[in-house]
Protein backbone atom coordinates (compact mmCIF):
# COMPACT_ATOMS: atom_id res chain seq x y z
CA UNK A 1 0.00 0.00 0.00
CA UNK A 2 1.23 3.23 -0.60
CA UNK A 3 0.94 6.55 1.84
CA UNK A 4 -2.32 7.75 0.44
CA UNK A 5 -4.43 4.52 1.06
CA UNK A 6 -4.39 3.94 -2.92
CA UNK A 7 -2.73 0.63 -3.57
CA UNK A 8 -1.62 -0.67 -7.09
CA UNK A 9 -3.41 -3.91 -8.32
CA UNK A 10 -0.26 -6.81 -9.30
CA UNK A 11 -2.30 -7.05 -12.60
CA UNK A 12 -1.96 -3.75 -13.57
CA UNK A 13 1.75 -3.73 -12.30
CA UNK A 14 2.40 -7.08 -14.32
CA UNK A 15 0.68 -5.39 -17.64
CA UNK A 16 2.73 -2.14 -17.16
CA UNK A 17 5.79 -4.05 -16.99
CA UNK A 18 5.35 -6.16 -19.65
CA UNK A 19 4.84 -3.16 -22.04
CA UNK A 20 7.71 -1.17 -20.53
CA UNK A 21 9.72 -4.45 -21.41
CA UNK A 22 8.25 -5.14 -25.11
CA UNK A 23 8.32 -1.11 -25.77
CA UNK A 24 11.79 -1.35 -24.54
CA UNK A 25 12.72 -3.98 -26.78
CA UNK A 26 11.09 -2.70 -29.86
CA UNK A 27 12.89 0.70 -29.20
CA UNK A 28 15.94 -1.43 -29.27
CA UNK A 29 15.75 -2.83 -32.10
CA UNK A 30 14.83 0.30 -34.26
CA UNK A 31 17.84 1.60 -32.60
CA UNK A 32 20.02 -1.39 -33.83
CA UNK A 33 18.69 -0.95 -37.61
CA UNK A 34 19.59 3.10 -37.32
CA UNK A 35 22.93 1.70 -36.07
CA UNK A 36 23.51 -1.04 -39.08
CA UNK A 37 22.33 1.27 -41.66
CA UNK A 38 24.25 3.91 -40.43
CA UNK A 39 27.25 2.15 -40.77
CA UNK A 40 26.31 0.66 -44.38
CA UNK A 41 26.27 4.22 -45.86
CA UNK A 42 29.26 5.32 -43.95
CA UNK A 43 31.29 2.38 -45.59
CA UNK A 44 29.63 2.63 -49.03
CA UNK A 45 30.44 6.64 -48.97
CA UNK A 46 34.22 5.49 -48.66
CA UNK A 47 33.83 2.64 -51.27
CA UNK A 48 32.81 5.10 -53.83
CA UNK A 49 35.81 8.14 -52.80
CA UNK A 50 38.28 5.56 -52.85
CA UNK A 51 36.91 3.83 -56.02
CA UNK A 52 37.18 7.69 -57.54
CA UNK A 53 40.51 7.73 -56.28
CA UNK A 54 41.68 4.14 -57.90
CA UNK A 55 40.63 5.64 -61.02
CA UNK A 56 42.37 8.70 -61.17
CA UNK A 57 45.13 6.87 -60.21
CA UNK A 58 44.91 4.13 -62.73
CA UNK A 59 44.20 6.75 -65.35
CA UNK A 60 47.95 8.47 -63.89
CA UNK A 61 49.60 5.35 -64.46
CA UNK A 62 48.73 5.03 -68.14
CA UNK A 63 46.17 2.31 -67.55
CA UNK A 64 42.59 3.04 -69.88
CA UNK A 65 39.46 2.55 -67.39
CA UNK A 66 37.03 1.03 -69.45
CA UNK A 67 33.94 1.39 -67.32
CA UNK A 68 33.33 1.77 -63.62
CA UNK A 69 31.53 -0.30 -61.46
CA UNK A 70 27.87 -0.92 -61.47
CA UNK A 71 26.02 0.44 -58.93
CA UNK A 72 22.94 -1.09 -58.56
CA UNK A 73 21.64 -2.24 -55.13
CA UNK A 74 21.89 -5.06 -53.52
CA UNK A 75 18.36 -7.11 -53.74
CA UNK A 76 17.34 -10.30 -51.35
CA UNK A 77 15.25 -12.16 -54.81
Amino acid sequence: MTTDGLSWPPLLIAALAIACVLLGGWGALRLRRWWRRRALARRMRHARRREASAHAWLERQGFTVLDRQATRGATLL
